[in-house]
């Protein structure tokens, strides 16, 4: 009598996401293999598969869950009701401080993907869009209230606007991933966006 083979073991997709967003943000998706994924998240291949469709759908579902777990915190911050030159302060603090923790590698693993689309799958790509998606609408959404509210007057359209600020945070993240002093990186970026500002920058940089 042959001895029945079972059920596949449930794999646990929460502790997946997470072994895998770590390990791709701490070395760089591109050096991370889908072998390198299953041996720290003790795991098999085909259990990835069954449960992600593959590396891309790996990725793609990592990508989501970064979201979700690290910068929709920095979403929130617009969404704070605080004034709006102290939000800017905020962003750019909570953005390069949560760089300085010891439990988070440096960079941002968003930015990461986005400025190599080459290295990810189609559906990986449509998650970075997806994610530029929601971000850039936070922005947006926040300029436009406080354009109502009247406490931001000054002729840019919001899109635009919207549009810089994540640039500017992308190039930050950049230059953290590359190992810039963070106080530095905090001072050009709080330069950079002099412009919003509806109190002259007055801190020396």
């Amino acid at each position: 009598m042959k001895r029945s083979r079972g059920r596949p073991k449930i794999l646990d997709r929460s502790h997946v996401l997470n072994v895998a967003m770590k390990s791709y943000w701490a070395q760089g998706f591109s050096n991370v293999s889908l072998n390198e994924v299953c041996r720290l998240a003790k795991t098999s291949k085909p259990a990835i598969y069954r449960e992600f469709g593959g590396e891309d759908g790996l990725m793609e579902a990592t990508l989501q869950h970064y979201y979700d777990q690290v910068l929709i915190g920095v979403d929130k911050i617009f969404a704070s009701g605080l004034p709006f030159d102290e939000i800017i302060e905020f962003w750019i603090s909570v953005s390069l401080d949560a760089c300085a923790n010891s439990e988070h590698p440096p960079g941002c693993l968003f930015v990461a993907m986005s400025n190599a689309p080459a290295a990810v799958g189609q559906a990986t790509r449509k998650s970075i869009e997806d994610v530029r998606e929601k971000v850039l609408a936070v922005y947006e959404n926040w300029f436009e209230h406080a354009k109502r509210t009247e406490k931001f007057s000054k002729d840019i359209s919001s899109k635009r606007a919207a549009l810089y600020l994540h640039a500017q945070f992308c190039h930050a993240m950049a230059r953290n991933a590359a190992g810039e002093p963070i106080e530095n990186t905090k001072d050009v970026l709080r330069l950079a966006v002099s412009i919003f500002r509806t109190e002259p920058l007055l801190r020396k940089i």
